[in-house]
């Protein structure tokens, strides 16, 4: 039996992962944050760790999330220090890591191109930001042997925090509310539910493959439909849903993301519609 190591799981990805592989009752899993508490921004959370018996992989989801209450300086400086202790245990212990980074890190990401793991990624000199920072990381851990690298696109499901448009929406029609969308609502989204996630690294563990995987539906979907089939799902729902007529600058934002290769390669493919992960939330 494998022991495996999950950090944040307290997050969303990370709790669903957890559930999971506690579920498939075929791993050894030590929850960081549930089980074991590791401050993992301090430089001693590579000796605790160490005092772990042997461990076969750790799958890092542990991070800082940007928000409005949270200046980008601070996010980027947590997240630097969590993956480069991260990075030192799992070099000292020749330990095989599973990293959760963005697909915001392609060059081209909103551009109305299909995105594969091909694409260039950011170059920003000087400019810190989120996503800048796993790029970083992601650099930092394929440095080390049979490194997983699982991009995300939007994730969601029940027990989430962080408002995302999806969420906002949900709360608001749960309340009868009205929606209003920005410009033409044209804007396009690739919302992925957490448990395909966590799937995906099911598959990953099964699968003696290492590099970068886009773990995304593949079936982006628009803010008014978004609106439309929210709305539809609630048949009580007696709301208006309209444009508020101010232009979304994001209104040419497309997310045109490919997962061939984790569906080829990891024989895995996303299985929650949205219509059935919305309908869970509501």
């Amino acid at each position: 039996m494998k022991s495996i190591i999950i950090t944040g799981t307290s997050g969303l990805i990370g709790g669903y992962i957890y559930q999971e592989l506690k579920k498939s009752k075929l791993f050894n899993v030590i929850a960081v944050d549930k089980e074991l508490n590791v401050d993992l921004t301090d430089s001693n959370a590579v000796y605790f760790l160490e005092k772990i018996a042997y461990v076969d992989v750790l799958i890092h989801c542990a991070a800082k999330i940007p928000s409005l209450n949270v200046s980008m300086k601070d996010v980027v400086e947590t997240n630097r220090k969590i993956d480069s202790h991260i990075f030192q245990y799992c070099k000292e212990t020749k330990t095989r890591i599973i990293f959760f980074s963005s697909m915001g890190v392609y060059a081209n990401y909103g551009q109305d191109v299909i995105m594969d793991e091909t694409m260039s990624l950011l170059t920003q000199p000087g400019e810190e930001n989120y996503f800048v920072e796993k790029i970083y990381s992601e650099k930092l851990f394929m440095q080390l042997n049979n490194t997983i690298i699982f991009r995300v696109s939007s994730p969601y499901g029940i027990g989430q925090k962080n408002n995302n448009v999806l969420k906002i929406f949900v709360e608001n029609i749960k309340q009868n509310n009205d929606i209003c969308y920005y410009g033409a609502g044209s804007r396009t989204q690739d919302f992925i539910h957490c448990l395909d996630i966590a799937h995906a690294v099911l598959s990953a563990l099964h699968h003696n493959v290492d590099g970068v995987f886009n773990i995304v539906s593949g079936e982006p979907i628009s803010m008014k439909k978004l609106a439309f089939l929210i709305a539809d799902l609630l048949p009580n729902y007696t709301g208006k849903i309209y444009s508020n007529s101010i232009n979304d600058p994001q209104e040419s934002f497309r997310a045109n993301f490919n997962n061939a290769k984790a569906r080829d390669l990891l024989e895995w493919n996303p299985v929650v519609s949205l219509s059935t992960g919305i309908s869970e939330l509501i």
